[in-house]
């Protein structure tokens, strides 16, 4: 009888240990699956809640631009118009880094499914998502400067007509067609930083050095009358924040 009560206990000794090993070994795993799902790139939950908040591009503005003939300055989210557009084109602070992307990658690879004449507060959370997820990326886009031209008043620049956009059209090959040509715009913004810019300009599309602009990529919702005629996409470098050329091995800062 005492032999089978040591039996007992002895068993009841084993099984205890081995679920406190159970147990331990789940608490590791756990751990341990916890701390690998954080290095396999999946976000934490308050991570994913952030990241479907609706991108903010005035965060990326000084605030109100002084304007000679706008009284009060015009602010990042100009006058008129969709102001959700508006201050995607007044984002004159730059981007964290550039990522390098070829004019056919943007026109061609990149969706060309967003709407199209609508302002921004009546589109889809799918959509202003799919935007933002481009649109709060800098790029770096190399080619040639086809035209420009000197733009009039617009929404984003508070109707303006002294401050005013430069509208470029730039091209694959020095010789390219605009219609297959990326629009990039220079923004009264960043001119007075950049006085360069603008004096480089005829020469940039006479001579047609090979240039690489850098900038905010933004979905132009408008100008569908324009598209496959002056435009191949709706996407645009706008505003950029720096234009380089091609000097032998090296780029140079204009």
């Amino acid at each position: 009888m005492k032999h089978l009560k040591n039996t007992f206990f002895i068993s009841f000794g084993i099984l205890l240990m081995l679920s406190c090993s159970y147990q331990n070994t789940s608490l590791v795993t756990i751990s341990n699956n916890k701390e690998l799902t954080t290095n396999s790139g999946m976000l934490p939950t308050d991570s994913l809640q952030k990241s479907k908040k609706k991108y903010d591009p005035t965060q990326y503005s000084t605030g109100k631009f002084n304007e000679a003939d706008v009284e009060g300055g015009c602010p990042q989210t100009g006058l008129g118009s969709d102001p959700d557009l508006n201050a995607l084109k007044n984002r004159d602070l730059p981007p964290a880094k550039y990522n390098n992307e070829t004019i056919s990658d943007i026109t061609d690879k990149f969706t060309q499914l967003l709407p199209r004449g609508i302002h921004r507060s009546k589109w889809s959370a799918n959509d202003l998502e799919t935007a933002a997820s481009l649109e709060e990326m800098g790029m770096a886009v190399e080619g040639y400067i086809l035209g420009y031209t000197h733009e009039g008043e617009e929404a984003c620049n508070c109707k303006s007509k002294v401050e005013t956009d430069y509208h470029l059209w730039l091209g694959i090959k020095p010789d390219a067609d605009k219609k297959d040509a990326l629009v990039v715009e220079i923004s009264p913004r960043l001119i007075g930083a950049n006085p360069n810019w603008i004096k480089e300009l005829h020469n940039l599309k006479n001579n047609k050095p090979l240039v690489r602009i850098s900038g905010w990529l933004m979905w132009d919702e408008e100008h569908e009358d324009q598209l496959g005629k002056t435009r191949a996409s709706h996407w645009e470098i706008h505003p950029i924040h720096k234009i380089e050329v091609k000097e032998g091995a090296n780029w140079k800062k204009i």
